[in-house]
Parts: C-alpha cells; structure tokens; sequence
C-alpha cells in the first residue's frame, strides 16, 4: 500500500472524491443489509449478523490496488475511483465497526439502566480525528522536513530508509489510533509522492516489495 500511495496521483484522487464517496457508500451499505438479512435467516441474533455484514464491508485495499497496478490503470479514471473507494469504504467499515462495538459493549453493562453512555463512541471518534489531523500536518510539513533531514545522513540510501521509517511509523500510529494500519502506509506513501524523491524511492523501494513483502502478503 506504500507502493500504491507512491505511485498515486492526489490531485487525481481529489478530483474524483465524490465518485469514489459514493461507489464506497454503496460498497457498506449493500454488504451490510445484505449480510444482515443472510445472517438473520441462517438464525444470528440481530448483534452477530450486523458484525457479519460491517465484516464484509471491509475491501481488501491491497489486492485492487494490485491488481489495477497489474493492469496499468492506477492512475486512469476508473483506477482512480476504486482505489478512492476502496480506501473511503475501509475508513467507513472501521468506523461502523467502532460505533458498533461501542455501542454493543455500552448495552452490556447498563443493561439495568436502559442508558448508553455512548463515551467509548465518542473516544474513538475522536483518536481518529488526531490522526486524520496528524496526516494533515504530515503531508504540509513533517514529512517534507524529515525527507530533506535524510539527505544529510551519511548511510546507504538513507532517502528511501527514512521513507520506510516514515511509512512504519504512520501505519503503527494508525493502527494505535483504531485505523487499519495498511491505511497509514498508504497514506505515508502520498504523503512521500508529494516530494522532490518521489522518483528515487520508487526506483529503489519497488523491487523490495515485489521481492518479499507483495509476495508473502499474496501467499497468506
């Protein structure tokens, strides 16, 4: 997914967020109902065909990208719009997911009460919203400071092992904030597009991608 946000083009992703808004929408919604409904008739309490349904919201982010990647379409209008989508349909399936666990989890322990406290809602709500700030202030200036920092570093290719730091740490802190921790990455690695050493990562990093991590990540 690093690779994937390497190669992206944000303007591009901009200009067709409100395709790629609406095909997400639909990619949660559909799955939801539909599952639920499936989920009720095979006799899942309300609870678990819910959960089932948010669970085959979830895209698969990596295979699209791929596979549109595969196919030279990333950067094409259609590219573009499914792998606007995809990332858009992940961040919605995690949020549901977050409201529904809170909520589930609040239900459980006032029961007697009948009241839900809704605080664990509201806490999640708002570490993703920290990290969706701390992306803002990556792409406008940590990221560009810390790139231009790695080429005074006397170290083999030491512009490409910043990026590699930058796109671990962002996925880490994405996944410590209740994001997937692929989002982060991809996310890393627009961030990095975004730079004079766009080119140079690309170059260097792609083949160890293909080498071991797309490979490995194909196989389990």
């Amino acid at each position: 997914m690093f690779i994937a946000g390497l190669e992206s083009n944000l303007e591009l992703l901009k200009h067709y967020l409100l395709q790629s808004t609406s095909v997400a929408t639909f990619g949660v919604i559909a799955p939801v109902v539909l599952i639920y409904f499936l989920g009720r008739i095979f006799n899942f309490n309300n609870e678990e065909a819910v959960f089932l349904g948010v669970t085959f919201a979830a895209t698969s982010v990596s295979i699209s990208v791929e596979v549109l990647k595969e196919l030279g379409k990333l950067n094409s209008k259609e590219g573009t719009t499914i792998l606007g989508a995809a990332v858009i349909d992940d961040i919605m399936a995690i949020v549901i997911l977050s409201v529904l666990v809170s909520v589930f989890s609040d239900v459980g322990q006032t029961q007697s009460s009948n009241t839900l406290s809704g605080g664990n809602i509201w806490v999640g709500f708002g570490l993703q919203f920290v990290y969706f700030i701390f992306i803002y202030l990556a792409f406008k200036l940590l990221v560009p400071v810390l790139m231009k920092i790695s080429t005074k570093i006397q170290s083999t290719s030491p512009v490409v092992l910043m990026a590699v730091v930058i796109s671990l740490g962002m996925a880490y802190l994405a996944s410590l904030f209740g994001l997937s921790a692929v989002l982060g990455s991809f996310f890393a690695g627009i961030a990095i597009g975004q730079t004079p050493y766009k080119q140079q990562i690309d170059t260097e990093i792609e083949p160890i991608g293909y080498a071991v991590f797309i490979p490995v990540f194909l196989l389990v």
